[in-house]
C-alpha cells in the first residue's frame, strides 16, 4: 500500500499541491482495521464528502481534493493488485518505492545512478 508521502508526491506532480488532509482522512480507519479499513472512505461518494471537508468549503479547492481523493482509491487498488500479481515483498523491488526513488534522483540530476 502506498504511504503518505507516496500519495502527497503523485498529487504535487498531477495537480501542483498535495492534498494531506484529504489522504489522512481517508486512511484514518487504517489504525482500527489495518489493510481492510478500505472498506471505509474509499469510494466516490465518501470521496465528495471528505473532498468538501478537506476544502474547508473553498470552491476553487473542491474540485481537486475530490480528483485527489479519487487517485488515492486507484493508487491503493494497484498497488495491492501488484502486490498480489507479481507478490512483491521487498522494498527495492516495489514499483511505488522505486518510482519515488527515480523522481527524486530526476530532481537531483542524477536519474540512473544508485
Amino acid at each position: 500500500m502506498p504511504n503518505h508521502d507516496e500519495h502527497a508526491e503523485l498529487d504535487k506532480r498531477l495537480f501542483g499541491k498535495s492534498y494531506d488532509r484529504v489522504h489522512y482522512l481517508k486512511d484514518y480507519p487504517s489504525r482500527f482495521f489495518g489493510p481492510s479499513h478500505r472498506r471505509f472512505f474509499h469510494d466516490p461518494v465518501s470521496n465528495w464528502w471528505i473532498a468538501m471537508l478537506a476544502s474547508e468549503g473553498r470552491t476553487s479547492e473542491l474540485i481537486g481534493a475530490f480528483l485527489a481523493g479519487q487517485l488515492h482509491d486507484e493508487v491503493d487498488k494497484l498497488s495491492t493488485y501488484v502486490k498480489r500479481h507479481y507478490n512483491i515483498k521487498r522494498k527495492e523491488t516495489n514499483p511505488w518505492y522505486l518510482a519515488l526513488e527515480m523522481s527524486k534522483r530526476r530532481r537531483k540530476g542524477n536519474a540512473f545512478s544508485r
